[in-house]
C-alpha cells in the first residue's frame, strides 16, 4: 500500500499535483511527519503484550534512548540491542528489579543506567526491539518475564 501510494504521488497530472500539495501541507506538521515515518518504517504497530493496562511504551518499538551505563560510558540503546538478546534496561537506581530478574539472568541481558529521555523507569525489550514491559513494579516485571521467558 505504501509503495502504491508513493508511486501514485509521482504520476503526472493536475489532480495528482493537488494531492501532492495537500500531502506537503500535511507534512508541515511535526506529528504527521512522525506518523508517516513510523508508518513507512513499520514502527506504527503496537503489539498486545498481555497486560490489561500497559504503560505507554509497552507494545511499541523502543524509541532511541541515550544512556549512561554504570561504568560511566555514554551509549545508545541500539548498541545494547545488537546481540539480539532480550534486554532489561533498569533506570530505577535501585536493586528491586535486579533481584526480581535474577532467575532469568541466563536469558535476559540486564543493564543498569541513567537516561534523561527514557519513556519509563525500566524497560523489558524483546530481541525484535519491541517493549514487552515498562514500569518499576517488581511483581509486574516478574509476570512479564514469566510470560516471555517461562517460569523461573
Amino acid at each position: 500500500m505504501h509503495t502504491q501510494a508513493a508511486t501514485a504521488l509521482t504520476a503526472p497530472g493536475g489532480d495528482v499535483t493537488a494531492l501532492r500539495r495537500l500531502f506537503a501541507e500535511l507534512l508541515d506538521r511535526t506529528e504527521n511527519v512522525h506518523l508517516v515515518a513510523a508508518l513507512v518504517a513499520g514502527a506504527d504497530v503496537r503489539y498486545d503484550m498481555g497486560e490489561e493496562h500497559p504503560a505507554a511504551p509497552t507494545g511499541w518499538f523502543v524509541p532511541p534512548i541515550d544512556l549512561t551505563t554504570d561504568d560511566g560510558r555514554e551509549r545508545r540503546l541500539a548498541e545494547l540491542l545488537r546481540d539480539a538478546r532480550p534486554l532489561l534496561l533498569d533506570l530505577t537506581g535501585g536493586d528491586d528489579l535486579a533481584a526480581t530478574a535474577e532467575p532469568w539472568n541466563d536469558q535476559v541481558h540486564r543493564v543498569t543506567a541513567t537516561a534523561d529521555d527514557a519513556p519509563a523507569p525500566a524497560l523489558l525489550i524483546r530481541p525484535d526491539g519491541y517493549v514487552a514491559w515498562a514500569g518499576a513494579d517488581p511483581d509486574s516485571l516478574k509476570t512479564a518475564l514469566t510470560r516471555w521467558f517461562s517460569p523461573a
